[in-house]
């Protein structure tokens, strides 16, 4: 049995006296009227990849709230009343509140006994309008406002909303809105300066521009969180009564903390996205590996026959499998090995760059002759020989 209290009435029709600020406002308070309506609402989010994220970022701003256990807690609006049952899960008596009677009746349903049956007889339902609420001052320990301040696209109707919230809560509000720092709301605005999609009536906002509303409406923000940092444009803002407090530019700082630091956790993953895969690639071709047939490639190309030998530097890699091959270091070119190998055959030699800029300083570069210039890996390296002399 449905123990909880309901205050609506039977039509589906809000009551045409209640006022509302502008027509923006009043669109968005026709928008769910009618069982149809929010029936089809009730069924579009829940289960969603977007319902599942809400959900979180809510539990996280209660968490940062820091509401106690049996506080009483508004949802307004709480349309089909998606967030009740986490609200009970946190121990709180909650009324749930909206403009739309066929939006309470879905959340009843999906809250009673017919559905998450996580309702007690203290909890209740009502209609209100978000303006206009009709709740005694302070009548509520917190106030969770989720997806409504998106339809209003005039800084004034949010302000006032803002204003009745504070009026009724004496503690903190959880409020959401559509941020304009983010991938998609860019997308979007980019979309429709070409005129590919429709212009949003209602665009998303600036959180400073939010910010300036939250002190006028007599709230201080204690913190942002981002559904997905400037990836989505669903924010939230946890925000409690009072005027903001010590230096504005550290208090907005501190409010910002999270953001910033998930858009320094993005950076950092973008960074490392770009950065691993250069350096698996620059590991595998400088690899001795790979670095040693690009070798006997070139020894097939330029050493005459068997008799040839080809020095190598420390620096080009350890290469002892390789015939014909000897290891060597910059010190120990000079006439004296130059001299002995030219007696039995031509002597290669293969230098990087910074060794080649060595040797020119040398009176030894007079008996070399530049072969060709080759890239092993990542590397520019010089093929020398001593002079032919047959």
């Amino acid at each position: 049995m449905d123990h909880h209290q309901t205050d609506y009435p039977d039509s589906d029709k809000i009551n045409l006296e209640q006022q509302f600020p502008s027509e923006a406002a009043e669109k968005a308070a026709q928008q769910y009227q009618g069982t149809f309506k929010a029936k089809a609402y009730a069924l579009r989010v829940p289960g969603t990849g977007t319902d599942r994220r809400e959900k979180r970022c809510i539990v996280k701003a209660l968490k940062l709230a820091g509401i106690p256990a049996g506080s009483s807690v508004l949802d307004c609006p709480c349309g089909p009343g998606r967030l009740i049952p986490i609200l009970k899960k946190f121990g709180f008596i909650v009324t749930g509140a909206d403009i739309s009677p066929g939006m309470l009746e879905q959340a009843r349903q999906h809250t009673g006994p017919e559905g998450e049956n996580c309702l007690d007889e203290k909890d209740k339902f009502c209609v209100a309008n978000l303006f206009h609420t009709g709740f005694e001052d302070n009548q509520f320990d917190a106030v969770i406002c989720h997806r409504i301040l998106q339809y209003f696209s005039l800084s004034r109707d949010r302000f006032l909303a803002l204003k009745e919230l504070r009026r009724i809560s004496s503690g903190p509000l959880i409020v959401s809105f559509l941020c304009n720092w983010s991938v998609d709301a860019l997308w979007r605005n980019t979309l429709s300066a070409l005129g590919l999609v429709r212009k949003r009536s209602c665009p998303p906002i600036s959180p400073v521009t939010f910010a300036k509303e939250i002190h006028l409406a007599g709230f201080n923000i204690k913190c942002w969180l981002a559904m997905r940092p400037f990836f989505s444009r669903r924010w939230y803002a946890v925000l409690e009564p009072g005027p903001i407090t010590g230096n504005r530019l550290l208090s907005s700082i501190s409010a910002y903390r999270r953001i910033i630091l998930a858009a320094g956790k993005i950076a950092a993953i973008c960074v490392l996205a770009v950065m691993l895969p250069l350096f698996i690639y620059g590991f595998i071709v400088n690899s001795d590996l790979n670095r040693s047939r690009q070798i006997k490639n070139l020894v097939m190309q330029h050493l005459d026959d068997g008799d040839d030998v080809l020095y190598i530097t420390d620096s080009s890699g350890n290469f002892k499998l390789i015939n014909n091959i000897k290891l060597t270091n910059i010190a120990q070119i000079d006439d004296d090995i130059i001299s002995t190998e030219k007696n039995a055959m031509d002597p290669f030699f293969l230098l990087s760059k910074r060794e080649m800029q060595i040797i020119r300083s040398s009176p030894v570069i007079a008996k070399l002759e530049f072969v060709t210039q080759a890239k092993l890996g990542t590397k520019e390296f010089y093929l020398l020989r001593t002079h032919d002399t047959d």
